[in-house]
């Protein structure tokens, strides 16, 4: 995907030390319940190139393949406040607040061609990712569409253009994207992980507005966990019963396998290590899994609102799974999210 000229990081202040304590060391002081548990990796320690938030960020893809990334310190407002978390949030919110009818005429047909971008409708696609139960339902902007606004403002009135559509935020969320892949190789000795994601080309990238409907605890008894198909997701306000699924120890024979909720904290996002990224990285990053899990929190709320990026690999760039299986993404994709043919028309 290109990026519009002035759309880099900002610069770094004349001192390198911070004036005042880290938010970083803050959040980790203050997340010794739940968050504790998954690590937290500091956006400012990486863009100051610091070896130790590296490291933690190498670990955690290799251990669970997620981590949150800390976005409320030094060096990481402006990013932050680039990305339109809140106003995305309303926008989604007022999107699925639209009537059947208004919706369904947006419908995806498929997830491909890669131009595909609309209204999933709940529970579409949803059989080989998490069960037969309808968990979510998505508005979805392919890295595609976003190279072409003029094709994808043709097909969509203009509200919901303007609330789907924010060239600059969903840029920022792909050069964030790029960015951790970048730390990630250098840990890994790796040039595959980028070779993979080539500016210009078509990609299985994807900026998403989630509804997530409340979970009972009989549809949480017969939902899978599952990876995420694509490279990194970058996911911000995942609801309450998103858990990791952290399976037991063969070591240790007292092991048993455990549901992590994943709660980053304020103003961070959970990154989710895909199976792109494990099988680039040929196993050596752990493909996260996760499950939907009734949890509290979802009792007495109808629905919740997330916003994502999937960060994606090239359409043709060749992947190859645990089992030595060559695929293009495109098909590994299409596979992985239930999709039998290609549509004949894109939205």
């Amino acid at each position: 995907m290109p990026f519009p000229k002035g759309l880099t990081s900002p610069p770094s202040p004349a001192s390198s030390r911070n004036s005042e304590p880290s938010s970083w060391v803050a959040n980790v002081a203050a997340s010794q319940g739940l968050n504790a548990k998954i690590t937290i990796v500091s956006f400012h320690g990486l863009f100051r190139n610091l070896a130790a938030a590296k490291l933690m960020m190498s670990q955690a893809c290799r251990h669970d393949g997620i981590f949150y990334l800390d976005m409320t310190g030094e060096d990481a407002r402006t990013p932050l406040d680039e990305l339109s978390i809140a106003k995305f949030l309303e926008n989604s919110e007022e999107l699925h607040a639209l009537s059947d009818v208004e919706k369904l005429g947006f419908e995806l047909d498929n997830i491909l061609p890669l131009g595909t971008t609309g209204y999933k409708a709940a529970g579409k696609f949803h059989g080989v990712l998490a069960g037969d139960y309808p968990l979510e339902e998505d508005w979805l902007i392919t890295g595609n569409a976003v190279d072409d606004p003029a094709h994808f403002r043709a097909h969509l009135p203009p509200p919901l253009f303007d609330k789907l559509f924010d060239f600059y935020a969903i840029a920022r969320f792909h050069f964030i994207g790029l960015s951790l892949l970048d730390h990630l190789a250098v840990a890994l000795s790796s040039k595959d992980l980028r070779a993979a994601h080539t500016d210009g080309h078509s990609n299985m990238s994807s900026f998403i507005l989630t509804k997530c409907i409340a979970t009972t605890q009989s549809q949480a008894d017969n939902v899978e966990a599952h990876t995420d198909p694509g490279t990194l997701l970058i996911l911000f306000n995942p609801p309450p019963s998103l858990h990791l699924f952290r399976p037991a120890d063969p070591r240790q024979p007292t092991s048993k396998p455990r549901y992590i909720p994943i709660s980053p904290p304020a103003g961070s996002a959970a990154v989710v290590v895909g199976d792109a990224l494990s099988f680039l990285s040929r196993g050596r990053l752990q493909a996260a899994r996760m499950a939907m899990v009734s949890a509290k929190g979802m009792d007495n709320v109808e629905e919740w609102h997330s916003v994502a990026y999937r960060l994606g690999p090239d359409e043709k760039a060749t992947l190859v799974d645990s089992k030595k299986v060559k695929w293009p993404a495109c098909d590994w994709h299409a596979a992985r999210m239930g999709v039998e043919a290609e549509a004949d028309e894109t939205l």
